[in-house]
Formats: structure tokens, sequence, C-alpha cells
């Protein structure tokens, strides 16, 4: 079985301090955890990270983060389906080597409309693909005006524990 987890990320690194710095939040990064819970919470993560871009990596990369706090994860209060997930890991990994979206994070310091374009920020990223899913994090806001901590905000989100 496929569960599809939000993390939101509390980095400790110059890039994540301005961000949260900006968004007045301990969140400074999130990503998408689709999790087979079969075996032991083994899958991937797919991400849109400052230098990268989009990228897929195990998510065992970030289960010592997870087991220590510096990452909290969430669940969707109306969870997929496995055919759901599976399409939804699709067309996020459509996107794995799209650059990121440095213009769209600028614009959280400016405050300046940015519209959606082919590059993703890591929130623009999550809460674009969860809404094409059917799963919209937010009713009346655009994705690429997301910051990473409005996404634990979401009503459409619920607190996983393991």
């Amino acid at each position: 079985m496929m569960e599809v987890i939000v993390q939101a990320h509390k980095g400790t690194g110059v890039f994540s301090r301005i961000i949260a710095w900006f968004s007045r939040s301990k969140y400074s990064h999130v990503s998408m955890w689709f999790m087979n819970s079969e075996h032991d919470g083994a899958g991937v993560v797919l991400e849109a990270i400052e230098g990268v871009g989009v990228r897929e990596v195990p998510a065992s990369w970030y289960q010592a983060a997870r087991t220590s706090g510096k990452i909290e994860c969430f669940a969707y209060a109306n969870p997929f389906t496995d055919d759901a997930a599976r399409g939804l890991l699709a067309e996020m990994r459509s996107q794995v080597g799209t650059k990121y979206d440095w213009a769209g994070v600028l614009k959280f310091v400016t405050r300046r409309a940015h519209g959606h374009d082919t590059r993703w920020f890591c929130s623009e990223y999550v809460a674009h693909f969860s809404a094409e899913a059917g799963r919209p994090l937010f009713w009346n806001t655009e994705s690429w005006d997301v910051k990473p901590s409005d996404i634990p905000r979401s009503l459409a989100l619920t607190r996983w524990v393991s």
C-alpha cells in the first residue's frame, strides 16, 4: 500500500534560515514522501530544492531527520487510493530535472506576484500537484503563492505519526 506524506523540513542552512525568517516559520522546505507501508516505510521523496531543481531521492535519505524531529510529517485527511497515489507520483516524476524557481522564492521577499512557469520551488511544487490530483491544499491561493510555512496549516492535512 502506498501512502502519500508531506514532509515539512526545519532546515539549518543559511538559505533555509532566510526562508524561515521571511516566512516567520520554523519550516523552510517541504517535500512529498511516497511511502510503501508494506516495506517498513521505504519509498521515494520528490522535492524541488535550491541548487538542484526537482529531484527524486530514496526516502531513507530523510529517515534520521524524521526521527530527530527536523522533519514533521503530514498525511492527507482524505487519503489517496493506491492508484491515485501512483498517478500523483507519475505526474510529479514528470518534472524531475526541472530547474529551481528562484524568481518564485524571491517574491516572498519582494511581495510581487509571480506566475507559474516551467520552474518550481518546493511549496509551489507540492501545492500544484496536490491540487492537480484533486486534493487542493488551499482553495483560494495559487500554488506560486504558497510558502513552506503554509503547507502544514492546510486543512487538507493532518499530523502524521509513524
